[in-house]
């Protein structure tokens, strides 16, 4: 799990002085495409949980702080 969660936080700490956080932005990208090769690399429902919260994401195209997304609420 930390495989995903410090690529997430690396995205939030870029964007740390704004609200939404474009995922437009080249290492923004980056680091969500090494999220999600994280997740899939998890076993059972933990795996089906992330990676439907990245790919809920990536259709977003943004991170939201006030965002209704489960898996960084945690964050």
């Amino acid at each position: 799990m930390r495989g995903v969660v410090n690529p997430l936080k690396r995205i939030a700490n870029r964007g740390s002085d704004k609200d939404i956080v474009s995922l437009k932005n080249k290492q923004n990208k980056r680091d969500l495409n090494a999220a999600m090769k994280a997740a899939n690399k998890l076993k059972g429902s933990q795996k089906k949980f992330v990676v439907n919260s990245l790919k809920q994401l990536k259709k977003d195209n943004n991170i939201g702080v006030e965002g209704d997304n489960l898996l960084l609420f945690g964050l």
